[in-house]
């Protein structure tokens, strides 16, 4: 997706990509963590407004999945079903399978609790619509953060059969949907009879936007001659704006264009850094460390949900190292343990049967991307 040809480039790896998933995860961790005071500084405003790291999550999804599918039809004048979904199987359900059975060793031997409910719905992906009624307790807090991989999984599953079947109009019909979807989202808010699960924003049919409309935005600029005007237009401060306009009518309390708004931001922010790779900030975003955070992200937004705990009532499973540092450097420690021989491998291994048309990462590589 660089401004050069208007299209990823061979190798389909954006690495300020892994820039921003390292900044999405700290954010969430910053969430589950106290409060901490160096002085006149202070991560109050990380601990209340981290959640949005999962949103930005969500917009790179949206992008990053859009623009791949985008490439393979344009490659091999279609889109592999079948392949897609061994790659993104074996992209997630290893790791999160993996901590799902260390949640439930623990809690077989009582060590935390944990009810059938709330692992069954993390295992069959619909942990944003469990429980029915009801909100976050002890017995479903080790799970709660499945509520996100939940409605991931839900884009994963319908978007690329949206692909395959519709050929014409998609930026239009995609629009539509998403001014539906912003719709219901007002009348649900506006209405409480219409509010259920644990979280209602959790729920994807309140939620999918903030991966759609990255989507959106993905098609709409795989067009050559879009893709130049966004080359020539969208840069890392292009978000400010929306910002901006999003401050504003917070203060209003219009709440349809505060949405439109807030998943608009997080989309600029990317196609910023990606259209323009010299830019300082995406300079930044692909420094070693940063991107070292962002390729293990997955595992430490897994494993944070058992060590970052404020809100559980009951004694930590691990005792002392969920305190400060230890508990930091024990995430880490699981986070790399993970990426390394569960993640990685399976990744390697959903590339060697189903080859992408844009293979990614160098260390992934198999062998040459052919048609599934």
């Amino acid at each position: 997706m660089h401004a050069s040809d208007g299209r990823l480039d061979r190798s389909g790896y954006i690495p300020s990509l892994d820039g921003w998933r390292a900044l999405a995860v700290l954010s969430v961790i910053s969430v589950h963590d106290t409060v901490h005071k160096i002085g006149p500084f202070s991560t109050e405003i990380l601990h209340t407004e981290g959640y949005r790291g999962v949103n930005l999550f969500f917009a790179i999804s949206g992008i990053l999945i859009c623009t791949r599918l985008l490439e393979e039809e344009r490659r091999f004048g279609k889109i592999s079903l079948r392949g897609f979904y061994i790659r993104r199987a074996c992209r997630i359900l290893p790791a999160a399978f993996v901590f799902l059975l260390t949640v439930t060793i623990l809690a077989l031997c009582r060590l935390l609790p944990l009810t059938n409910g709330a692992l069954a719905s993390a295992v069959f992906f619909f942990r944003n619509y469990y429980p029915f009624h009801g909100g976050i307790t002890d017995a479903t807090l080790f799970t709660n953060h499945f509520w996100s991989l939940s409605l991931e999984e839900h884009f994963y599953l319908l978007f690329p059969l949206f692909l395959t079947i519709v050929v014409k109009s998609r930026a239009a019909i995609l629009g539509a949907a998403a001014l539906l979807l912003a719709l219901w989202n007002w009348l649900v808010t506006n209405t409480p009879s219409l509010e259920f699960g644990p979280v209602p924003r959790w729920r994807t049919d309140l939620s999918l936007n903030e991966i759609l409309i990255p989507a959106l935005i993905a098609i709409i600029i795989a067009n050559p001659q879009a893709m130049r005007i966004a080359a020539k237009f969208i840069n890392p401060w292009s978000a400010l704006p929306f910002s901006a306009l999003l401050a504003f009518v917070a203060q209003l309390h219009l709440a349809l264009v505060s949405i439109v708004a807030a998943i608009l931001i997080y989309p600029l922010l990317l196609l910023g850094t990606v259209l323009q790779p010299q830019a300082v900030a995406t300079r930044i975003l692909e420094l070693p460390s940063v991107r070292f955070v962002g390729r293990i992200s997955f595992s430490l937004y897994l494993w944070q949900q058992l060590l970052f705990t404020g809100s559980y009532s009951g004694p930590s499973p691990l005792g002392v190292l969920v305190s400060w540092p230890w508990r930091i450097l024990l995430l880490f420690a699981l986070a790399t343990l993970s990426y390394t021989i569960v993640e990685k491998p399976m990744m390697r291994l959903g590339h060697r049967l189903a080859p992408p048309a844009t293979p990614g990462r160098s260390d992934l590589v198999t062998g040459a991307p052919t048609p599934v």
